[in-house]
């Protein structure tokens, strides 16, 4: 859509080929259940397993709106500051969560199988000296990365976001905020 659409069609032309890649796609997985239909039919049963899956699943359900309430608040507060101060504390907090969403994503794709497995076949001891290790990492590559961050962020926030608009005087806003 973008090479050979878009010159014709401009934004519709993307669009039209996104579309169009799409419907390909799917197509092409409809063909590759030819013969293999089934029938679903979803089902409800309050065994143990439901059970404890919602009971491990509640604390993570309460804790996502109160990180969005937090953000909000930290929104309505930079609202009643100067003119920009809401772009200013959106990409303080992207650059925030950079870190969490690279290092900490990796780290607990890298442990939890094996936590998981240890938990499961009842190895107490190797599960304990995992987690252990896997906190300790976790807190020096958290510690290292913030470190970097912080003593870096003037040039982070240049290099990514200066420029046009947003000035020197934005990027020390950022800096400061971050």
């Amino acid at each position: 859509g973008v090479i050979w659409l878009a010159p014709h069609w401009g934004i519709s032309g993307v669009v039209a080929g996104t579309l169009l890649g799409a419907g390909l796609h799917l197509l092409a997985r409809i063909i590759g259940l030819r013969g293999k239909f089934f029938r679903y039919r979803p089902r409800l049963t309050w065994d143990q397993h439901y059970k404890r899956f919602l009971k491990l699943m509640t604390p993570k359900m309460l804790q996502h709106p109160l990180e969005e309430m937090t953000f909000l608040g930290f929104t309505v507060i930079a609202s009643t500051l100067t003119a920009g101060s809401i772009v200013v504390m959106n990409f303080a907090r992207n650059f925030q969560v950079m870190p969490v969403n690279t290092l900490g994503v990796t780290l607990a794709l890298a442990v939890f199988p094996q936590l998981s497995r240890l938990g499961t076949i009842g190895h107490g001891k190797e599960f304990h000296q995992e987690l252990n290790f896997a906190i300790r990492t976790t807190v020096l590559v958290s510690l290292l990365a913030a470190g970097f961050l912080w003593l870096l962020r003037n040039l982070i926030i240049g290099l990514l976001l200066g420029g046009g608009a947003f000035g020197s005087a934005a990027i020390s806003a950022t800096a400061a905020t971050l």
